[in-house]
């Protein structure tokens, strides 16, 4: 089908917001629409850390739960973001650039537990390895 030409031309550009639009597109028109074009440009967005927009075309686009692969880009996108994150009015002498608690990805990891839709194990351990880089404040030695 032509539509998932165009998907794919425009994930080769790196345009992500095209190909979006031509599944929405497609998915308002009635047409099948590929797993793997969808999980594509999730994936993408799971990448940068960008959950507002994943969790969006998920929403837009699932009939269903969603897939265990869907499953494992939500956590990884919400454990990228809390990577990225940065937190405001710090001191200059506070290390702003270490890991804050993963609050995002447990959140969503326990709603899918909730569920009864369980996460895949590598999501599991993504989101373990990320506490672990997670530093905690150390009581002062006497």
């Amino acid at each position: 089908m032509e539509c998932l030409s165009v998907v794919r031309c425009c994930m080769y550009e790196n345009d992500v917001d095209a190909a979006e639009r031509t599944v929405l597109l497609m998915w308002k028109a009635g047409l099948t629409i590929s797993e793997d074009a969808i999980n594509h440009i999730l994936g993408v967005s799971a990448s940068k850390g960008d959950t507002s927009h994943l969790e969006s075309l998920m929403h837009r686009t699932l009939s269903g739960p969603p897939t265990e692969t869907r499953r494992a880009l939500h956590v990884k996108a919400h454990l990228v973001r809390a990577s990225q994150y940065t937190p405001s009015g710090l001191s200059v002498l506070v290390d702003s650039t270490r890991p804050v608690f993963p609050t995002g990805a447990l959140d969503v990891l326990h709603d899918y537990e909730a569920s009864g839709h369980f996460a895949p194990i590598k999501s599991y351990t993504r989101t373990i390895s990320a506490l672990f880089k997670v530093q905690t404040h150390s009581s002062s030695d006497p």
